[in-house]
């Protein structure tokens, strides 16, 4: 009899390898899969790296998953540098005042407040509210969420009045952005 040669499919799309896993570390995160959703996105960020063509947003998003991932464990030390990668990469892609820069800035401020580094957090969390205040409507969540982590801040720096004004602020807005989900 006759032996066929094996069918040998055409290799996959890197680039929606990386995505898909990126797309299952994510998954595994919140079902506390960690190692296995670290392993993950850590050959997607190994597969961002590698391509030719710049991709600058799914890098960044693949850094600040593999962030989000070390600050569910707690392991903010290992987050903190991610943080500041993404921020890096949206700001030259976008520019400062674009709103994913902002939310990496407000997500960066997020974990330094986390690891009680307030003085590296309030000025992003200011510019951050800048931008949000000035790109997307009033009640939007990220504005409320960043409002929140600025007042947090304040609370813990002895500044107690200021941070109950924007507590009363974001509570305002959070009602009104319900159907955005945060």
């Amino acid at each position: 009899a006759r032996h066929r040669a094996p069918v040998v499919a055409e290799p996959a799309d890197p680039l929606a390898v990386a995505v898909n896993l990126g797309n299952l570390g994510s998954l595994y995160d919140p079902v506390l899969r960690y190692h296995e959703a670290e392993q993950l996105h850590l050959r997607a960020l190994a597969i961002w790296e590698k391509t030719a063509e710049p991709h600058p947003n799914d890098r960044a998003n693949c850094l600040n998953n593999l962030a989000a991932l070390y600050e569910s464990q707690g392991k903010i030390e290992l987050a903190i540098p991610r943080l500041q990668q993404a921020v890096t990469i949206w700001e030259a892609a976008y520019t400062r005042k674009h709103p994913i820069s902002a939310t990496g800035m407000a997500n960066l401020a997020a974990a330094y407040c986390r690891a009680k580094q307030f003085d590296k957090a309030e000025s992003l969390l200011v510019e951050s509210i800048a931008v949000f205040e000035q790109c997307l409507p009033p009640q939007h969540p990220k504005l409320a969420w960043t409002l929140s982590n600025y007042a947090y801040l304040l609370n813990n720096t002895d500044r107690r009045a200021e941070a109950k004004r924007l507590i009363g602020r974001a509570k305002l807005q959070r009602p009104l952005a319900a159907g955005f989900g945060e």
